[in-house]
């Protein structure tokens, strides 16, 4: 399955992970702080910049929190 977290609150690195480890296929979007990307997650996960176009590719969107997006 394609996973696709909007982590907004930097809080689904774990969940990420974990998604990974039973083979599934995880892309994780975190918003910019003051222009520079956040190193949360560097190696680990599949990050990308924009948001968006992983909308289309996942079969399974989560949104760590719901007070931004």
């Amino acid at each position: 399955m394609k996973i696709f977290i909007l982590d907004a609150q930097h809080l689904g690195l774990a969940f990420a992970l974990r998604c990974q480890e039973a083979g599934h296929q995880v892309r994780v979007w975190l918003p910019s702080d003051h222009g520079q990307q956040s190193c949360i997650g560097d190696g680990l996960v599949d990050k990308v910049v924009e948001w968006k176009p992983s909308m289309k590719w996942a079969d399974l969107i989560v949104l760590t929190d719901n007070s931004l997006y």
